[in-house]
């Protein structure tokens, strides 16, 4: 689906494996029961669990009749049902020699790499620091010190919402912040402003932007010291029917089509990403947390996809709003 050579980074970098040190565990990805489900180990009190929590791979699971629950481990997708009572040991040894296919392999890896580092603030963080380092070369000054004004990545290459509230990361400055847009083609200023805030609302309908042209956009100010200081470079294109046809193209998918209702979610996600129309994956998170803010997966995976896109502040508020 992609087309423009400039883009920036793919989702590789998932599959480096920054978390595949950890000893593996069950997430929760989706129960019908609102009341939960119960988990017991031995020698400790029941609780019951819900989507998004993490589970040991000891312990046992205990399903009502009519009850059930999707569980992830390694990777892998498993849905167990009532009544009946699971070991996880053994469930988990069961799941270790199971086959899935190359989709199912990716998609849900997608989801393991994305809940597992977002369980508490100090894994975030250190997810967000590898991440960057990792991809540094393909995210050009995201990770470097030496630009002293942070501006996230979903800001960047395909954009289809024409209303943005553009904001960077705040930091002292002497007569506020100067924003520019320019055409990466002919170098031309297509739009500039001087703002006290560090943020700026901007219709980009207003701007006349060319679908097929790539556009920069960055910030720099002057430091109460003297110095400049400047953020990196940002490339994207306005491309609001380009990504309305891809998430038409998504939905049409027969992978899509397969996916329970709440997998569906997750899949159209991890393809915008994927595709890199990361602000309409931006919006969709914040559509589906605003829609159910109780569950807690969504707000897992917004956080890590926060900390990819290097707002790591939004992230780590992302997780204590979740606690």
């Amino acid at each position: 689906m992609r087309k423009k050579l400039w883009l920036i980074f793919s989702l590789n970098i998932f599959y480096l494996g920054i978390c595949e040190a950890q000893s593996p565990q069950f997430k929760v990805l989706y129960t019908n029961s609102s009341s939960g489900i119960v988990f017991e180990q031995q020698g400790q009190s029941q609780k019951r669990v819900f989507p998004g929590l993490t589970l040991p791979s000891t312990g046992s699971m205990v399903f009502e009749a009519g009850k059930w629950a999707d569980l992830m481990y390694n990777g892998k997708k498993k849905r167990l049902q009532g009544p009946a009572s699971y070991d996880m040991a053994q469930l988990a040894n069961s799941m270790k020699s199971e086959k899935k296919s190359t989709f199912l392999s990716r998609f849900w890896k997608f989801v393991n790499n994305s809940v597992s580092p977002s369980d508490n603030t100090s894994q975030l963080e250190k997810y967000h620091k590898e991440y960057l380092t990792n991809a540094r070369a393909g995210i050009s000054g995201f990770g470097d010190a030496k630009y002293a004004i942070k501006i996230p990545l979903y800001f960047s290459e395909l954009i289809a919402d024409a209303h943005l509230k553009f904001y960077w990361d705040s930091i002292p400055v002497r007569n506020g912040y100067i924003f520019e847009i320019t055409s990466r083609e002919t170098e031309q200023v297509i739009f500039k402003a001087i703002t006290k805030s560090n943020t700026l609302s901007l219709n980009l309908d207003e701007l006349n932007l060319d679908p097929s042209e790539v556009y920069e956009w960055m910030v720099k100010a002057v430091k109460p010291a003297g110095e400049l200081a400047v953020s990196p470079i940002s490339y994207f294109s306005f491309v609001p029917n380009e990504v309305a046809d891809l998430i038409q193209e998504i939905k049409t998918d027969d992978d899509y089509q397969d996916l329970e209702d709440y997998e569906k979610d997750m899949f159209l996600l991890y393809n915008l990403e994927e595709e890199g129309a990361y602000h309409t994956a931006y919006l969709t998170y914040q559509k589906l947390i605003n829609e159910n803010p109780d569950n807690k997966l969504n707000q897992q995976l917004f956080a890590s996809f926060l900390a990819r896109m290097n707002a790591l502040d939004e992230a780590i508020r992302t997780i204590k709003a979740g606690k």
